[in-house]
């Protein structure tokens, strides 16, 4: 009996995780150092896109998943993938427990990179990304898991 209401939970949670998914990736703060687009674009794994300069950053925040959490997927204005081996990220988060983490993100796909994070709570993020040579600086927040 334990089993099978693990079993159901576990499905619960999973289910809840894509819809929030598909409703918050990437927070509720739509503002980056680009003020091009206040508009929310979705992308094509259904993050929400942000207008960076020249590029548009796809950002995704899976909270319930073991690992690669956090998501941000590199594309040219016309939304076609952004390859390159010359793409470094970091990023600085403050979560809303005022515990603080900062650390490189790692290339993916040569389009993509990846981060973890260490707990659900909400947060709010700084990412510099590096694209041959130059930086790009965007910010967005994340309210975690909520237990209202």
């Amino acid at each position: 009996m334990k089993k099978k209401t693990l079993i159901i939970i576990t499905v619960f949670f999973f289910i809840l995780s894509k819809g929030m998914a598909q409703h918050n990736h990437g927070g509720d703060d739509h503002s980056s150092h680009s003020h091009e687009e206040n508009t929310v674009m979705r992308g094509p794994n259904g993050g929400e896109i942000k207008q960076v300069n020249k590029y548009k950053i796809e950002i995704i925040a899976e909270l319930f998943y073991a690992k690669d959490q956090l998501k941000i997927f590199l594309y040219k204005k016309n939304m076609k993938p952004l390859n390159g081996n010359d793409i470094k990220g970091k990023i600085a988060i403050e979560f809303h427990d005022g515990t603080k983490e900062e650390y490189e993100l790692e290339l993916r796909n040569n389009n993509s990179l990846v981060g973890q994070l260490s707990k659900t709570d909400g947060f709010h993020a700084i990412v510099e990304i590096t694209i041959d040579g130059k930086k790009e600086i965007l910010e967005f927040h994340n309210k975690g898991l909520e237990t209202n």
